[in-house]
């Protein structure tokens, strides 16, 4: 299941479809029950950030040839 906040609130991506479950990404965080609200196309509806007002933002890249390798993937191309 695919959560994502919008700005008709925090629900889930199914298909085409976005579904609203909570009225706020708050709601999900504080462990409101969920209830499906009416379906939107997903395509019409616009993304938020996953938490309105995040603490911290932590990014992990594999910027270390060394890293890739372990990790088994292929080394990314050159940037853009």
């Amino acid at each position: 299941m695919q959560l994502v906040n919008t700005p008709h609130g925090f629900g889930r991506i199914e298909g085409e479809w976005f579904v609203p479950m909570w009225t706020s990404a708050a709601e999900f965080y504080a462990g409101v029950e969920p209830t499906d609200g009416d379906r939107l196309a997903s395509a019409s509806v616009r993304l938020l950030a996953p938490s309105p007002s995040p603490q911290k933002i932590v990014c992990i890249g594999l910027n270390y040839r060394e890293h890739v390798r372990a990790a088994g993937l292929p080394l990314p191309g050159p940037r853009t």
